[in-house]
């Protein structure tokens, strides 16, 4: 074979293989899709993975504050253990069954008065708590009565009273520094501000479970 024939050949043949190399080195249609259905798969794994993440950081922090909480509040709720109710609230009779029957009923009078879940349970002034009767006097109900906010709502009231007891309350005088800023809020602005959990909501406190009644057998 001629030397020039075979030089040509030799070149078309290099020319097909550099079309056919350029040809394949450009993405197919398909290829490009299934890259794109790929990517959106991995990112929708890894955007459910971080929002897990943060809904765990959340809870943790939300059970960080109901822990402080409780710190501040349980204390007091063991005093009624054992606070003595005075003599003119108990009945004459020797009948100790009578006489516990009596006591309980004057300390859920008095965990009314000093551990508040509705604003109608706080006295609206200092100068009305004159008017309970003496067992009732105490320093948390002359405080709550004093720091009482003017507009309160009744909307978060649970929530608002839970923050009274423990601001206002007989526990630590330092303990409230223990809370963050976001862990304090007034989200229905009047005045009276709640424990926020990390959504920003208000921690609603309940005293003791519905129907659940001051006067015992009831």
């Amino acid at each position: 074979m001629p030397r020039v024939a075979r030089e040509s050949r030799t070149v078309k043949a290099t020319c097909l293989d550099d079309s056919h190399s350029k040809r394949r080195s450009a993405f197919t249609l398909v290829e490009l899709l299934v890259v794109v259905v790929i990517i959106m798969v991995l990112s929708g794994l890894m955007l459910a993975g971080l929002a897990t993440a943060r809904r765990g950081a959340k809870i943790d922090r939300t059970k960080s504050t109901i822990r402080k909480i409780h710190e501040i509040v349980m204390p007091q709720y063991e005093t009624y253990l054992r606070r003595r109710a005075p003599p003119a609230t108990l009945t004459s009779a020797i009948d100790r069954l009578t006489m516990a029957r009596d006591r309980l009923s004057w300390v859920r009078l008095l965990m009314v008065r000093e551990m508040p879940d509705t604003w109608s349970d706080v006295t609206a002034n200092p100068a009305a708590v004159n008017g309970l009767p003496p067992s009732f006097r105490t320093g948390p109900v002359y405080a709550y009565a004093a720091a009482r906010a003017a507009g309160a709502s009744a909307g978060n009231g649970g929530a608002e009273c839970l923050f009274l007891i423990a601001s206002r309350g007989p526990g630590e005088p330092d303990a409230m520094e223990r809370f963050r800023t976001e862990e304090i809020g007034d989200t229905d602005g009047d005045g009276a501000p709640e424990f926020l959990d990390a959504w920003g909501r208000p921690i609603e406190f309940i005293r003791w479970a519905p129907g659940y009644s001051a006067s015992p057998g009831t």
